[in-house]
């Protein structure tokens, strides 16, 4: 008895490619774009050995008590190993220096939903039931409870790297924190993750600097500062790999956005006409031009 076999079940491409197209039009442009520059937004900041931590920190802590949604919320930085200790000194005068009265200041932000504050909040437990240092910066008054969704800035110092906070976008006040000894270190442990949508150096190393760009890959590069790129119209904005593709703003986002529609013109010579049969000695010099060997004719 012969059993007859299931047809092997083919894609057909321009359906696929159809029905992709009709989705991208149903969505529009503001989804598209944001497509085209970024799926996940993985940032990383690297401050060198001995660099400006007050800079590195003011520019860090400036961007994230005003822009806690945006969206280079960035995931982790590289702190030197013996630099970390002035690192989380900083980061706290510089927290309880803009915010003298704490949580209850007017000028302190809550997080947007309870939702996302229990997020936060989820992010932080995991990292410290995983072994990492939380460190809440800044004056804690006994009456914050009184606000609502109020989280102090807060570093996450020795995040694992299977921790939640470290896969995952965070998109409030904290910011994980790891320690390395060489910018080699920097370098491999940034090429093994996912390719950053943006990446961070802080110092004043030219060489240790270039270096770190050149060995790395990124969507954005911003030095001794953090956001500011994004305001560049001039700059192409978006991400490589996992963190996106493409780029808009400036001419590359107009280019990313049009269709350039290819337009031939066949002139007097028609050079295809002479590759055709009946094949005469164009195609015989053709061949041993080619291969080295002209075609054999039947005697």
């Amino acid at each position: 008895m012969t059993v007859p076999a299931e047809p092997i079940q083919t894609i057909d491409a321009a359906d696929l490619l159809a029905r992709q197209r009709s989705a991208f039009l149903r969505e529009g442009p503001p989804a598209l774009a944001q497509r085209k520059a970024r799926l996940a937004r993985l940032r990383t900041a690297v401050l060198a050995y001995r660099s400006e931590l007050k800079e590195a920190i003011s520019a860090d802590f400036g961007h994230r008590s005003h822009h806690e949604m945006d969206l280079m919320e960035r995931v982790y930085a590289l702190v030197h190993e013996d630099d970390l200790d002035a690192f989380v000194t900083q980061f706290d005068a510089m927290v309880t220096r803009s915010y003298p009265e704490g949580p209850t200041s007017n000028d302190y932000t809550s997080i947007v939903s309870d939702r996302h504050y229990d997020r936060l909040v989820a992010l932080v437990d995991d990292a410290r039931r995983r072994g990492a240092r939380i460190v809440e910066a800044g004056v804690r008054p006994g009456t914050a409870t009184t606000r609502a969704r109020t989280l102090a800035p807060t570093l996450v110092v020795g995040a694992a790297d299977e921790s939640a906070i470290m896969q995952e976008e965070i998109f409030g006040p904290i910011l994980a924190v790891r320690t390395y000894r060489h910018m080699d270190e920097v370098i491999d442990y940034v090429n093994a993750r996912p390719r950053p949508l943006a990446l961070y150096y802080f110092g004043n190393e030219d060489g240790e600097c270039e270096t770190l760009l050149k060995r790395t890959i990124s969507g954005n590069t911003g030095i001794t500062n953090t956001l500011m790129h994004v305001a560049q119209d001039d700059l192409p904005f978006g991400g490589v790999g996992s963190s996106g593709m493409g780029a808009y703003q400036g001419i590359e986002g107009f280019r990313a956005m049009s269709h350039a529609k290819r337009v031939f013109v066949q002139g007097r010579w028609n050079l295809p006409s002479l590759l055709r049969a009946p094949f005469g000695k164009v195609v015989d010099l053709a061949l041993t031009v080619t291969l080295g060997t002209g075609r054999k004719r039947p005697h």
